[in-house]
């Protein structure tokens, strides 16, 4: 048995209504966001974290040069690519490239900080 369904008219026009004002909010709110994107060329600094990390090392008295750092330290003296700040993530990587290791302070005043040492 087919069964012949008949749709009201007012139901299909509130439909084509709402698909309507979807497609408008949609709109709107691409419109909006591509109103807020930021252009993709502002550097703050074009030199390398590697760089950068070997300036600073050169730059203090010899006394100091082998001493450890903490990543938060270095991450103070150091320029962002995008922000003011380089994440601690690509600080790591320059430090690895560098050839520069991670070691542990286990004494009771370092509690265990991780700190980072040239080779």
């Amino acid at each position: 048995m087919r069964c012949n369904h008949v749709g009201s008219g007012a139901s299909d026009v509130r439909a084509e209504s709402y698909i309507r004002k979807l497609r408008a909010m949609a709109l709107a709110a691409q419109q909006d966001h591509s109103a807020r994107k930021q252009p993709l060329c502002r550097l703050r600094t074009t030199v390398p974290l590697t760089t950068q990390i070997t300036e600073l090392v050169n730059s203090l008295p010899p006394s100091q040069r082998g001493q450890a750092w903490s990543i938060i330290d270095l991450q103070g003296r150091l320029q962002g690519r995008y922000k003011d700040r380089p994440s601690l993530g690509n600080i790591g990587i320059a430090l690895r490239a560098l050839g520069w290791v991670r070691v542990r302070d286990w004494t009771n005043s370092g509690a265990g900080r991780r700190l980072w040492r040239a080779q």
